[in-house]
């Protein structure tokens, strides 16, 4: 390969014969090393397995089903839960009742989370360095796409936070405000302590769902979903590795909940206000349900057979949050998602005994257990609960 910059980049394939000692038998498939030099300098040596080419088209076609799930959730998301925030947002400064300024710091706060996650993530660049240009210019389009992600998750977190507290408060006047939840009495509740519990309790459920879930149907139907997905391994190799897993279930927990939950059914249930009981009950059952299937099957992208594995896994559990939402409101939710998306996400720290492993164990679950300290903390210090 010629590239712009006139250097010549070779790459050649051995593969492991039959007459070689060690010889492995894996049928169709086969072994090789993949030797690439650029240029004068050998600059990367890999050990691959050839799949077969009936396997590859198989699976290319599963994960364009997948995809195309995915993306017909996504186009939803966009067009109803997009056109619906922008509605409550407008409607909210229409009424003078938008509690934008909680809305905002929020927003930072998560956005520059994941924009921290994303520099963390630099050491992982050289994987895919593209060596034609200069670092200097790596880092520039390195950082450059980290301001930009930074602006992004700003808008559209402060949108999607903004709608969804104003929609819930002008809703159910029995929830907990969602921007009071920090403040020292409403955190020093028994309320709020009941609700955060309630989030801690349902993770070993979804758990349990999961685990049987996939068993009962990988021995009935032969259904088939990889976990690789569901971690990365790669995290260790960060350079704070909590970092990322903390910033990701922080992000999917607050803004899931917030988008796929609050929105639509608050939404619904502001629209059918004055409508018959019979009538109400029946434009929430839709709502819940069109929030279950467009967030199981915006979930739909990771490889599985049959291609709708992933949608139908998460129906149950959606309603579940949805109907979880209705009775006590976000944070509920917000923790149960947070926790056990952190459990998964910080599972490699848990496996790998990379140099700084005991200390990113440490505060993983410091920071997994840290929303039911804080309420326990104001408790032991004022001896009751406001």
């Amino acid at each position: 390969e010629t590239l712009p910059s006139g250097r010549v980049d070779h790459t050649v394939v051995f593969e492991q014969c039959k007459s070689h000692n060690n010889y492995v038998d894996v049928k169709e498939g086969r072994i090789q090393i993949s030797v690439t030099v650029s240029g004068d300098t050998v600059s990367a040596i890999l050990p691959k397995f050839k799949v077969p080419e009936g396997f590859e088209r198989r699976y290319e076609g599963m994960r364009s089903l997948n995809n195309a799930i995915a993306l017909g959730a996504w186009v939803a998301i966009v067009c109803i839960y997009g056109v619906t925030i922008l509605t409550a947002i407008f409607s909210l400064l229409k009424n003078g009742s938008l509690i934008w300024r909680p809305a905002l710091n929020t927003s930072i706060v998560v956005a520059a989370m994941l924009t921290g996650a994303m520099i963390n993530g630099y050491p992982l660049i050289f994987m895919e360095y593209d060596t034609a240009l200069s670092l200097s210019q790596q880092n520039a389009q390195f950082l450059l796409s980290a301001v930009v992600s930074m602006a992004f998750y700003l808008i559209i977190l402060f949108l999607s936070f903004s709608a969804a507290e104003g929609l819930g408060r002008s809703t159910y006047g029995s929830h907990v405000q969602l921007w009071r939840c920090l403040d020292r009495n409403v955190l020093n509740s028994t309320t709020m302590m009941q609700h955060i519990l309630l989030g801690y309790l349902l993770v070993p459920i979804m758990f349990a769902y999961e685990v049987t879930f996939y068993f009962a149907n990988q021995k009935l139907f032969g259904w088939w979903t990889p976990s690789s997905p569901l971690v990365d391994p790669d995290v260790a190799a960060t350079w704070v590795p909590w970092v990322s897993p903390v910033a990701t279930a922080v992000f999917a927990g607050f803004w899931e909940e917030a988008v796929f939950r609050a929105v639509p059914l608050a939404q619904a249930s502001l629209w059918s206000r004055g409508w018959s009981p019979a009538r109400r009950w029946a434009a929430g059952a839709a709502a819940m349900l069109v929030q279950a299937i467009i967030f199981g099957a915006g979930h739909a992208n990771y490889p599985a057979q049959p291609s709708y594995a992933r949608l139908v896994e998460l129906v149950v559990p959606s309603i579940l949050f949805g109907v979880l939402y209705a009775y006590y409101g976000l944070v509920p939710g917000v923790v149960m998602h947070v926790i056990y998306d952190l459990v998964w996400m910080a599972l490699p720290l848990f496996l790998s005994n990379h140099a700084s492993a005991h200390t990113d164990r440490a505060i993983v679950i410091l920071l997994g257990i840290a929303p039911l300290l804080l309420p326990l903390l104001l408790f032991l210090r004022s001896g009751c609960h406001a």
